[in-house]
């Protein structure tokens, strides 16, 4: 459940992005109905909702891609943080083994079709679910739309309305 829900203004979301954010897809801004919430939840209550990493997998799915691999398919975080080479992959250089008290996450959110893209906060979040700490507090800042650029990376693979858009 979402808890204290504030809508943000776009100079509050650029401000999050320019501070943190290192991923291509931050750049980019939905093409209409563009809104920017901020709320906290826990873990728990983050991962059941469809929610993408910006790391893809080959069509397999036992090796990460880029995502303009013609291969290219999302993988939700809860999927990723079973495979252990996957997290291992990502974590290696980042997890000192310092406990996670709570995470901020930054977030593409199509309200067309429901689908969310963890664009900073990758490593926190897979830290979190890998090692089952549910009860986490989440501070996420999400930027939702009903479009989003043809060109956009990340989002181009992750959202399966934009095809028909």
């Amino acid at each position: 459940m979402q808890k204290d829900l504030r809508l943000l203004t776009a100079c509050e979301w650029w401000g999050r992005v320019k501070v943190s954010c290192r991923t291509i897809s931050g750049q980019y801004w939905p093409v209409s109905a563009a809104d920017v919430y901020e709320y906290k939840c826990k873990v728990s209550e983050f991962l059941p909702r469809s929610t993408y990493l910006v790391r893809f997998t080959n069509k397999r799915g036992d090796q990460i891609v880029s995502w303009n691999h013609p291969e290219a398919t999302p993988i939700t975080i809860s999927e990723f943080s079973k495979n252990v080479r996957f997290v291992d992959e990502l974590l290696q250089a980042w997890d000192n083994g310092t406990p996670i008290q709570s995470a901020q996450l930054l977030v593409h959110y199509c309200k067309s079709c429901n689908r969310r893209l963890v664009i900073d906060g990758v490593h926190r979040i897979v830290h979190l679910v890998a090692h089952q700490n549910f009860n986490v507090e989440l501070y996420v800042t999400e930027l939702a739309g009903t479009k989003w650029p043809q060109n956009m990376p990340d989002m181009s693979v992750v959202c399966i309305c934009r095809k028909s858009v």
